[in-house]
């Protein structure tokens, strides 16, 4: 009974969802059968009503936020974490934090204060990690899971107006906050050795201070990115790439671009230039996929400027490690430079996530797409 009670948390969880897939068909386009549930002003919106995929729960949906969430030191973390366990990383205003997806993938949301109130947000559906600042207008918002998707990415809501926000995005898109954006606090997703090489001092979240005994060792997304298409979405998808293929995604002087992993992980760098401003993409191993067993080692990645100190600087892949051309300073996935005469440097990082292709098309329809 003690283990069974142990993992109720995770067997519910995964219930839940296959009760949304079961049921999407029949809850598909009817978000009007809830709306008994919510406070929400349903005549703002500024999507189609009909592509709001209704899950059914309301806002007593069972995947619960942490509201007051625990961390360790990374010293007391590491026998806690694989090395390869992807977390959010956040480095922001004197904070340094580690928010593990295992973790995030059962709670979708954190309601965080680093001085500034944030919401860290990870959508499993479509690989979505992003860190948002939750206040609009100086009010501070909680954010929580409403159980209804758009675009096949969960919808938070505020406990304010009650009003619908895209995870995706940062935007309201149903009640009384409509047209308003969660401002995005940078961050970046890294295997877990990495953060704690970077950060020695850096702190990680360990779990819910309101659910103290939920246990984390199982998730019931396993093996959903070894779909061909999403579970819960309408979208035609654009045929460049198939749907669930992971790309690293950022807009260059309002022009999105994407690179497929696939690609990253043969080559390690690639240097490019987007309407004129040269750019970089790093990829090293480090950060496992904890979406599927098909793909151990997806690995870590991230989008830099390649102008520094007046120079444009090019860079290559050497056997996992990254290097300039200019000077052969070492770089890690930071952006940083770490030996060589740059030493100490950094690169202009760009606001840059790991999406599912399908998602971040459908976000941005003329995006960019790297090919070799």
């Amino acid at each position: 009974m003690t283990t069974l009670r142990r993992y109720s948390d995770t067997i519910f969880l995964g219930l839940m969802i296959l009760g949304l897939i079961i049921g999407a068909g029949i809850l598909l386009s009817r978000w009007q059968v809830i709306q008994a549930y919510w406070k929400t002003n349903f005549e703002k919106y500024s999507v189609p009503p009909d592509d709001i995929i209704a899950g059914g729960m309301g806002r007593d949906t069972r995947i619960i936020p942490i509201d007051q969430p625990i961390f360790t030191s990374v010293s007391m973390a590491t026998s806690r974490f694989d090395e390869y366990e992807p977390v959010i990383v956040l480095d922001y205003d004197d904070v340094e934090r580690a928010y593990p997806l295992n973790i995030m993938t059962a709670h979708e949301i954190v309601n965080d204060d680093i001085g500034t109130p944030i919401a860290v947000t990870f959508c499993p559906m479509c690989n979505s990690a992003v860190v948002y600042r939750r206040e609009i207008n100086g009010q501070i918002l909680r954010m929580g899971v409403s159980g209804n998707f758009y675009g096949n990415n969960f919808l938070m809501y505020d406990n304010l107006t009650e009003s619908w926000w895209h995870q995706f995005s940062g935007v309201a898109v149903v009640g009384d906050f409509t047209g308003e954006s969660l401002e995005i606090i940078p961050s970046q997703v890294v295997g877990f050795r990495s953060y704690a090489t970077r950060y020695p001092d850096g702190e990680v979240l360990i779990g819910d201070a309101n659910r103290p005994d939920m246990n984390y060792d199982l998730t019931p997304y396993l093996l959903y990115q070894d779909n061909r298409s999403p579970m819960l979405s309408n979208d035609n998808y654009d045929p460049r790439l198939s749907a669930m293929q992971r790309v690293l995604s950022t807009n260059v002087q309002q022009i999105p671009i994407a690179y497929p992993f696939s690609i990253l992980r043969e080559v390690g760098v690639i240097n490019d230039v987007v309407d004129g401003y040269p750019i970089v993409a790093f990829w090293q191993e480090g950060a496992e996929n904890t979406l599927s067993r098909n793909e151990d080692n997806t690995g870590q990645a991230a989008i830099f400027g390649r102008e520094l100190n007046g120079d444009i600087l090019s860079f290559r892949y050497d056997n996992g490690r990254i290097f300039d051309e200019q000077s052969n300073s070492e770089w890690n996935i930071f952006g940083e430079a770490i030996s060589g005469d740059l030493e100490g440097e950094s690169l202009y990082r760009y606001e840059c996530f790991t999406h599912f292709w399908f998602a971040w098309s459908s976000a941005y329809p003329e995006t960019l797409l790297y090919e070799q």
